[in-house]
């Protein structure tokens, strides 16, 4: 499992030109969430454009006809001033049927989103203009939502460098689980689980015990820590099963 750097903007599609375009996912209901974005990240970028429904039904996904969508960004007390703050030149369609969406790649680590701030500012409001045009842009339709972009702490305000932004491993931020399930010989009073083959030591053990049947004897495990290595760990059992179909379940976090 990798960390997926992506965030996805569901769009009314009837809501040109008008307020806050932005629905709660797949619902027919207006976001009350404003888009947040840090300086720095690169981000894949997922626009759906969806019909609301009648009342509380979800929304559907609908298709754009036309072939080019693109998107800019420009501070919204400087819409005057030449350039954007960001854009997105390209998108693809990706997926089917309800999942029907527009893909593209939103780079915050250019020089303009670094020169966007002014001495002092932690963040700036900007108006993000999404464009559905035709061939020749002599006609197209807007949608308009309003996002801050924050000032990245990491790497405090100094201008972006032409690698990709540093980020942690999958590694680092993904916790890693193993599951098992061991059966109970009747008449055992201890489990011991050994080469198991672990790249480290446990950082935790959760477990429990299934019992054949609603009438069987109720027994307990206890994880003895002294145990606990990355080769295995034993358990104590409060009593000793009376028949066979007792189950040990263990769920190791690394």
């Amino acid at each position: 499992m990798s960390l997926a750097r992506e965030i996805s903007w569901y769009l009314d599609a009837d809501k040109t030109g008008g307020p806050n375009p932005l629905l709660d996912g797949k619902k027919s209901y207006t976001s009350s969430d404003r888009i947040s974005l840090i300086e720095g990240n690169v981000l894949k970028l997922k626009l759906f454009f969806r019909r609301r429904g009648v009342a509380f039904a979800e929304s559907t996904a609908v298709q754009l006809s036309a072939p080019v969508l693109k998107l800019g960004a420009k501070r919204s007390d400087k819409m005057d001033k030449s350039g954007s703050v960001f854009q997105v030149d390209e998108f693809v369609a990706a997926g089917d049927n309800d999942d029907l969406h527009y893909e593209g790649t939103l780079n915050l680590n250019v020089n303009s989103v670094h020169d966007a701030f002014e001495s002092g500012e932690k963040s700036i409001t900007v108006f993000v203009d999404i464009e559905h045009q035709n061939v020749g842009n002599t006609e197209r339709c807007t949608w308009r939502v309003v996002a801050t972009i924050l000032r990245n702490a990491y790497t405090a305000g100094n201008p972006p460098s032409a690698s990709e932004p540093p980020y942690p491993s999958a590694s680092d931020i993904v916790v890693r689980t193993l599951s098992y399930i061991v059966p109970i010989d009747s008449g055992a009073d201890r489990i011991t689980m050994a080469d198991l083959g672990l790249p480290s030591a446990p950082a935790r053990v959760l477990y429990s015990i299934r019992k054949p049947g609603s009438e069987s004897d109720n027994i307990f495990a206890i994880l003895e820590d002294d145990t606990i290595t990355a080769d295995g760990f034993s358990f104590s059992l409060s009593a000793t099963p009376p028949s066979a179909g007792y189950k040990l379940d263990v769920l190791v976090i690394l």
